[in-house]
């Protein structure tokens, strides 16, 4: 009992011994390699600081600002060490004086606020950058409204003018200005686009038509008769339940059932193979095209077409200043600035000696002229453009691509000596992205409905559902392969066509048990089983039988008149006596209804009318 006990608790503690063992190795070989991984990158036992969260509402850009602090922090603390300071930083006490103008998303002005702290937007955020990059210091002050246009801000940093001696806002740099200022390297590319307001199209009685091109409802009628003539040969010479012996007929039933497959209500059903693959076909051809007609029908008639006053006059492909010469007295035009210049030396002179333009003197007006009909269009920088048509005038949109590329600059006074640094800081700044990084806070994103709506609103080629129509074909194919197929096998008599059963040269006794298999299954389920030509001829058999037994208990003629002739014609001659059935003849093809009592008894005077 003892040895047992002892055994008993050396296997309760092997688990418990085993764990225990695991985590002191776990624990050790931790240790081992957290000394190695010491001993090799000292610079991690430091304590970090703790990273403090960002406000959700703090743009990316002062990350990127937050990095230059520490950068230039350690610059200006080894002044002797010429490989860790950048080029760029200014000379200790190096301060600029700035005027700026309301401009946004680039510049945005909080009256309601002090100091630098009011100005906001992707120039200043930039401005900020820049200062941090470079060490150097600024004070920001806004011209008075009505003196505040982009030229005369120019002219006060020419003239040094209260002793400012550098602008931000969204200067765009000339060959007139830099002759007049010093413009350092571009901070942001632009170009100048057309706005205006667009008219709805008038709509028209056959928009139904429009989702489609002709090449593809072409096809789709081609396609409509190439199924109608497919599905009436494969079935008229068989399908009596659903064709007539009459091709004219044919044609009008074919019609009709291959139209019941267009808006999927069929009724018809096929009895031969060929014939039922050309009805699958037809059904998958037919709900793919119209799916398709439904979806772009939904969204022409949905999204709004417009027309715009201006158009491609000279039919390049493009709306650029060349078309705005004949357009003239309907722009307005920025006064003051440099997109008037440009429209002047660019659109203005190559017009008529008598053209005219209207002058807004500001943003916001000449979007309103715009907007309330008074001009036709007017011409912005385009990320300013932009700006406005997403945050203020949606009802306006942008037309054509972008004309004139040029960029945008700061002002800094003609003799200023740090013109190459600030190059330099700009350039650093679009090649590690933090242009492009100011551009995602500042920009929604803004596309020109005449560049992107006319695509969605472009009918539908045939190129684009020529799948469907190759599908079609490829089915087709398969049916009268397979119909060409059978008739080889028919002829060479490896297989027995029953379409053309002749129930006549059948024995009798087997003609009665499938007549007797026929009336078991109706009694017992109420209907005949499946539509088959067969069992419709069996039918008729059956009825024939049935009409000579009554006839004979009747006494025919005395009891009914029927129009012999008409029920015995194409099955007796003039003297009463039968034809014999061919090897092709059937109850099927020659409506063999008529019971041998009445072509015997068949008279002249035996009709009714």
């Amino acid at each position: 009992r003892r040895e047992a006990c002892l055994t008993w608790d050396t296997v309760l503690m092997m688990p418990l011994q085993s764990a225990v063992f695991f985590s002191v190795f776990i624990l050790c070989t931790f240790s081992v390699l957290n000394s190695a991984v010491h001993a090799h990158h000292p610079q991690l036992l430091r304590k970090q600081p703790k990273q403090q969260p960002v406000p959700n509402n703090e743009r990316r850009t002062q990350l990127l600002l937050n990095q230059w602090r520490k950068h230039i922090s350690l610059s200006r603390q080894t002044p002797d060490d010429d490989d860790s300071m950048p080029p760029y930083v200014l000379p200790p006490n190096t301060h600029y004086k700035v005027i700026t103008k309301a401009s946004p998303p680039f510049v945005f002005i909080n009256e309601a606020r002090r100091g630098n702290d009011k100005y906001s937007g992707y120039s200043i955020d930039l401005l900020n950058y820049l200062s941090l990059q470079m060490g150097f210091t600024y004070e920001i002050y806004h011209a008075p409204a009505g003196n505040n246009s982009a030229n005369l801000l120019v002219s006060q940093i020419e003239s040094s003018e209260n002793g400012y001696n550098m602008s931000i806002a969204a200067f765009t740099i000339t060959a007139s200005r830099s002759r007049r200022v010093s413009f350092p390297a571009q901070y942001f590319d632009l170009g100048l686009r057309i706005i205006v307001k667009p008219a709805k199209e008038d709509p028209s009685m056959w928009q139904m038509f429009v989702p489609f091109t002709a090449g593809v409802w072409g096809a789709a009628v081609g396609a409509f008769f190439a199924i109608l003539f497919s599905f009436v040969f494969f079935e008229a010479g068989t399908n009596d339940s659903e064709f007539r012996h009459n091709p004219t007929k044919n044609l009008f039933l074919g019609f009709y059932y291959t139209f019941q497959t267009v808006v999927q209500q069929m009724s018809v059903q096929a009895e031969t193979v060929p014939g039922r693959i050309v009805l699958i076909g037809s059904t998958a051809y037919f709900f793919i095209l119209a799916a398709s007609y439904c979806a772009e029908l939904t969204s022409f008639l949905t999204l709004t077409r417009v027309r715009n006053v201006i158009y491609d006059v000279n039919l390049d492909g493009t709306i650029d200043q060349s078309d705005l010469t004949s357009f003239t007295p309907v722009i307005a035009v920025l006064a003051n600035s440099a997109v008037e210049d440009w429209f002047l030396r660019e659109v203005l002179s190559a017009s008529a000696a008598d053209a005219t333009y209207s002058r807004c003197y500001s943003f916001e007006e000449c979007a309103e002229l715009v907007r309330n009909g008074s001009a036709g269009a007017t011409i912005f920088d385009g990320p300013v453009a932009e700006y406005l048509l997403v945050t203020r005038y949606r009802t306006l949109d942008l037309l054509g691509a972008a004309m004139n590329l040029q960029g945008y600059g700061i002002v800094l006074a003609q003799d200023d000596v740090f013109v190459n640094q600030f190059t330099d800081a700009i350039l650093t700044a679009r090649e590690s992205g933090v242009t492009q990084g100011l551009y995602e806070t500042w920009f929604p994103r803004k596309t020109s409905s005449s560049d992107s709506d006319s695509e969605d609103l472009q009918s539908t080629t045939l190129y684009e559902l020529g799948g469907i129509f190759i599908i079609l074909a490829a089915i087709l194919g398969i049916a009268w392969c397979v119909y060409f197929v059978r008739l080889l096998l028919v002829k060479k008599k490896y297989i027995k066509d029953n379409h053309y059963e002749n129930l006549e040269t059948m024995q009798l006794s087997e003609r009665v048990k499938m007549q007797q298999s026929l009336l078991e299954a109706l009694n017992r389920d109420g209907r005949l089983p499946e539509r088959t030509i067969r069992n419709r001829v069996l039918i008729k058999s059956a009825l024939e039988s049935s009409i000579r037994t009554d006839l004979k208990r009747c006494g025919y003629p005395s009891c009914v008149d029927l129009n012999i002739e008409r029920l015995s014609k194409d099955h007796g001659d003039d003297d009463g006596r039968r034809r014999q059935p061919s090897a092709t003849h059937s109850v099927h093809d020659d409506d063999e209804l008529i019971p041998e009592f009445y072509r015997d008894k068949s008279s002249s005077s035996s009709r009714i009318p």
